[in-house]
C-alpha cells in the first residue's frame, strides 16, 4: 500500500503547509496499515520473527539507527528499481519519457523526503522526551532486553520499512514472498502425503 503525492500546483506557503501536512497524514495512515497488516495477517509471520531475531542485536539506540538506517537504504535502492521498471514500461506507450530521468520523479523525491522528515522528527522527539522527562528503560514481557521510546519508535519504522522493502518494491519486482512460501508449503505437504499414508497403512 502507497500513498499519492500530489502536485505542488501553487507556489504559497499555505498551499504548501496544507498539501505537506495532507501527505504527513497519509504516510501515518500506511504505517498503521502496515501494523495492522503485520500483527494480523500472514505478512506478520514473516516480519515479527526477523525482529524478534534481531532483539539480541538491537539493544542499544546505536544498533538500531544502523539497522533502520541499512533497511532504509534497501527501501530506497527498491524503490527506484521499481520507479525505473515502471519508467520503462511507461517509454513503451510514450518513448519521449527516455529522456526524462529516474531520479528527477516528483513523486520518488518527495515520498523519500516526508519519510525521512517523519522519522527523524519521530524519533528526536522521542529522544528528547526521554531526557527531558526522565523516562527509565522498560521491558516487554517477551523479552529480557530493556527498551526506550526512541528504539520502540525505530523498531517501529523498522517494520514500516520491511513491509515496505518485501510486500511492495519486491512484489512489484517480480518475486511474491508470500506467494512463494504458500508454494513450498503446498509441494511439502503433498511429499508428506505419501509417508503419512504409508504410517497410517502400518
Amino acid at each position: 500500500m502507497g500513498f499519492k503525492v500530489k502536485e505542488f500546483n501553487q507556489p504559497n506557503m499555505r498551499s504548501i503547509m496544507i498539501q505537506f501536512s495532507s501527505l504527513i497524514l497519509a504516510y501515518l495512515q500506511k504505517t498503521l496499515f502496515v501494523l495492522k497488516a503485520t500483527f494480523a495477517t500472514k505478512k506478520g509471520l514473516f516480519i515479527i520473527p526477523t525482529i524478534a531475531i534481531s532483539l539480541p542485536v538491537l539493544s542499544t539506540k546505536q544498533h538500531v539507527g544502523l539497522m533502520l538506517a541499512i533497511l532504509m537504504i534497501v527501501d530506497f535502492a527498491t524503490g527506484f528499481a521499481v520507479s525505473k521498471k515502471n519508467k520503462k514500461e511507461a517509454e513503451k506507450l510514450k518513448p519521449e519519457l527516455k529522456t526524462e530521468n529516474t531520479f528527477s520523479s516528483e513523486t520518488f523525491k518527495v515520498k523519500t523526503g516526508i519519510k525521512l522528515f517523519l522519522y527523524m522528527s519521530t524519533i528526536f522527539i522521542a529522544y528528547w522526551a526521554e531526557n527531558v522527562l526522565k523516562i527509565n528503560p522498560f521491558n516487554f514481557s517477551f523479552s529480557t532486553l530493556e527498551f526506550t521510546i526512541t528504539i520502540v519508535i525505530m523498531c517501529i519504522w523498522m517494520i514500516v520499512e520491511m513491509y515496505s522493502i518485501f510486500f511492495e518494491n519486491v512484489k512489484k519486482l517480480g518475486f511474491d514472498i508470500l506467494g512463494s512460501f504458500g508454494k513450498i508449503k503446498r509441494i511439502w505437504s503433498e511429499l508428506k502425503k505419501p509417508i503419512q499414508d504409508e504410517n497410517t497403512a502400518n
